[in-house]
This record gives structure tokens, C-alpha cells and sequence, in this order.
């Protein structure tokens, strides 16, 4: 919204529409299990941790939601407080620790490099990266030993392009540049 006020003019719909909410493991949340309807049904409190993507600009944040009852004269819930801490940094790099262990493991899971390389390309594809290619110098040459898509189909497409249009040694740019200039 462009400003607090029309924010505040927005119906709920409207304001709703905007976003998606999903819990941990990736599943829709029932608005039903929202922190504040919690408290307001008779909890004294509540908390929810949310991944919130936009469905405008594709961005995502991670939210933990905590809400606290404000009980009226007759001791039931009247109001609720709602808080959204953003914890996307945390989640984040809790992710990127997990990956790390992870890709540790397969690295480690194998004396086969080829085996272990395909199982840390797909490991990598999708939770930090949409494609991934792995290429190997052995005995002067550059060898693809592994390669994972988001997309299944692209990984033909992939290997079609590398078939067509190998790396050049002598070019200024590309994986060969980057093995000269590290």
C-alpha cells in the first residue's frame, strides 16, 4: 500500500488477497489457526510460524505471528494483539546451516565422484538454487558431471545446448575464464 491510510481503508479481502500464508511445511494455513483466532476463541495466547509470499512481486518473508487475548469486563476475549516478528533472516540462514550438513553428507556418501556429485547437484536444486551444473577439469579437458533442474525438462534442453555449444577454452568469459581466473 502506498500509505498507512489506504492501508487502513482496504477491506480485509483486499488486504488478504495480496498474500499467501503457509506454515513450515509448506501447507496453506487455515485462517481458522491464525494466532489471533486462537485467542479470541479462549486461548490466553498463540503463535504461528508463516512463510509469506506476495503474490504480486514474488518475494517471500517468514513471519513468526504471537497474539494476546485483551479480555473485557465479563473475563472472555474481547480483542486480540497481534504481532508479526520477521524471522526470514533467521530462516534463511537455518536453511542454508541445514543444506551445508546435508551436502556435507553426500559428499561424504560416496567414494564414487560421479554418484556424489548428481546427489549434491539435486541436493542444491531447488532449496538454494533453480539449476545446477557441475563441471570438472580431468586431464586438461572440461567434463560435465552433474546437473539438476527445478524444471525436469530443462535438463535435456541443458544438455542439448552443451552437446551443441561446448565451452571454449579461449574465450574471455564462461566456465573456462573462470577456471583461469579463478
Amino acid at each position: 500500500f502506498a500509505s498507512v491510510a489506504e492501508l487502513l481503508a482496504a477491506g480485509q479481502g483486499e488486504v488478504l488477497s495480496r498474500f499467501e500464508l503457509f506454515d513450515e511445511q509448506g501447507k496453506p494455513v487455515d485462517p481458522e489457526s491464525l494466532p489471533g483466532r486462537q485467542v479470541l476463541v479462549g486461548a490466553p495466547s498463540a503463535s504461528l510460524l508463516v512463510r509469506v509470499p506476495n503474490r504480486a512481486s514474488g518475494d517471500d518473508w517468514w513471519s513468526r505471528i504471537r497474539a494476546s487475548a485483551i479480555l473485557g469486563p465479563d473475563g472472555k476475549p474481547e480483542l486480540a494483539v497481534n504481532v508479526w516478528h520477521d524471522v526470514t533472516a533467521e530462516r534463511r540462514r537455518e536453511e542454508h546451516e541445514r543444506c551445508l550438513v546435508d551436502a556435507t553428507a553426500a559428499l561424504s556418501a560416496s567414494l564414487d565422484h560421479q554418484t556424489m556429485l548428481s546427489t549434491l547437484a539435486e541436493l542444491l536444486v531447488p532449496r538454494l538454487t533453480d539449476w545446477c551444473a557441475i563441471h570438472l577439469v580431468e586431464g586438461g579437458s572440461l567434463n560435465s558431471v552433474a546437473l539438476a533442474h527445478i524444471d525436469p525438462d530443462k535438463i535435456a534442453q541443458a544438455l542439448e545446448l552443451q552437446r551443441r555449444f561446448p565451452p571454449d577454452p579461449r574465450s574471455t568469459r564462461g566456465l573456462w575464464n573462470v577456471i583461469r581466473s579463478g
